[in-house]
């Protein structure tokens, strides 16, 4: 009876309740952080799921406009702004076109400093971010242009105004020193210039612009050096000059590729001369990646093969082969993107495929025309393109590529990355230069977890 009623007093104390309370409480708690823990273990998995599965889209390009182009002359070189707005034209007559890509209305027109009498023999670009184009011309003069555009705001619309400028000036600049045609130019641009043309006769003219600094004006002055060197290679086809303005690779239409060193004008030098194709083959195009480490050399066979520098066990550096693509066989040009290791290749079909190099894969192929593609343009973020078909004709095209970069080989398999010996496992997925080429190799990263947990 009394232990009936000690019982009774113990459960109506407070003590109880406050006990009974702080176990409802404690479950409570434990409950809602274990599901917390849960909730948040989901969110994390569907946030990389949100992050990752843009890797696995398809990238597609699609028709936005097509218009005709009104010239007088062959056009020889095509170029985007940054927006893809607004791209240049400039035909073999000098005469430089700004037009919108959308409908093909011109925004404004110049013609370029060309002397009567005188004819532009060839084009070439350095870096595409650059703008920077040399003209060659008949009598062994060259002609540097940059096509440049502003961006203004007024009333808070955004406007943009293209212009040439002439960063050497608009004087003509002697390269070939006995007047002969310059069949084939090269230029190339870091603070200085360096330009480099071919002639006939064999005659290889470099020209380089320094800037010299003064303390009595705001801005400086070129000081000019020219020398020349004779080369072998017959019916060249390109002449390539790397970033650091360092070496001079010149392709020949029979395959042969020479390597020059123009670290010293005073004597320049043949580091090596290989040959990039067969016999039966001839070479159709040859540009850099972007970077200039990365030769692609595209042959009348449908092969796109990639060249870089290697060093052999003495440690001397040779030109090799690293892989190749296939390409449509009736392939006419190459075009590198501005900050990818990723070319587009035009077709006579009207066709362009994008390739990325370093992902070693295709991304996709679209009949961009009718007829033959003549010139092709990318812009600078690598989401449109501008085709000039046989019958001047232009067609842009809207791209989306957004990860062109990951492949099955690039993740899981040894990739052979410029400015390395040999294939590797590496991961490394930024670096300060925007010329870096991620490497994406998850072997390590797996590896070293296992490593980790085991």
């Amino acid at each position: 009876m009394s232990d009936t009623a000690s019982n009774e007093g113990y459960g109506s104390s407070t003590h109880l309740r406050m006990r009974l309370l702080k176990d409802r409480l404690a479950r409570y708690a434990v409950a809602v952080g274990g599901n917390g823990v849960i909730v948040a273990i989901l969110l994390i998995f569907f946030y990389l799921l949100y992050v990752v599965l843009p890797l696995a889209e398809a990238p597609e390009m699609y028709a936005e406009a097509s218009y005709p182009l009104s010239v007088n002359a062959p056009v020889e070189y095509l170029a985007m702004e940054e927006q893809a707005e607004i791209g240049v034209v400039i035909d073999r007559l000098g005469a430089v076109r700004f037009l919108s890509t959308i409908d093909g209305q011109l925004i404004s027109a110049a013609q370029l400093p060309i002397p009567e009498g005188v004819t532009v023999d060839s084009f070439s670009a350095a870096r595409p971010n650059t703008g920077i184009v040399a003209l060659g011309l008949s009598n062994g003069q060259v002609l540097v242009v940059q096509h440049s555009y502003k961006v203004s705001f007024p009333d808070d619309v955004r406007v943009i105004t293209p212009s040439i400028q002439y960063p050497l000036g608009k004087e003509l600049l002697t390269l070939n020193m006995a007047g002969l045609p310059l069949l084939r130019i090269g230029i190339q641009e870091e603070e200085g210039y360096t330009l480099t043309g071919w002639s006939e006769d064999g005659t290889l003219s470099v020209l380089r612009a320094e800037l010299q600094e003064s303390l009595l004006e705001d801005e400086g002055s070129f000081e000019f050096e020219s020398a020349s060197t004779f080369t072998t290679v017959k019916a060249v086809r390109s002449l390539l000059i790397d970033p650091t303005q360092k070496n001079l690779y010149v392709v020949g239409e029979a395959g042969e590729l020479a390597w020059y060193d123009l670290s010293d004008l005073s004597d320049i030098q043949l580091r090596e001369q290989v040959a990039v194709a067969a016999a039966d083959v001839q070479v159709v195009d040859a540009v850099l990646l972007t970077g200039g480490s990365s030769i692609m050399i595209a042959g009348n066979n449908g092969v796109v093969s990639q060249w870089f520098s290697v060093r052999d066990d003495e440690g001397v550096r040779h030109l090799r082969e690293i892989r190749n693509f296939s390409a449509p066989v009736d392939l006419v040009g190459l075009v590198p993107e501005f900050s990818r290791k990723a070319f587009l290749v035009a077709a006579r079909d009207g066709s362009v495929s994008v390739y990325h190099a370093t992902a070693d894969q295709q991304l996709m192929r679209e009949a961009v025309a009718d007829t033959g593609i003549r010139r092709l343009a990318v812009s600078p973020r690598a989401n449109a393109l501008w085709a000039l078909d046989s019958n001047n004709r232009l067609h842009f095209w809207r791209i989306h590529n957004e990860h062109p970069e990951i492949s099955w080989k690039a993740l899981w398999t040894k990739v052979w990355y410029e400015g390395y010996d040999q294939p590797d496992y590496i991961w490394q997925s930024s670096a300060a230069d925007n010329d870096f080429e991620p490497k994406f190799s998850l072997t390590p990263l797996t590896f070293g977890t296992l490593k980790a947990a085991f």
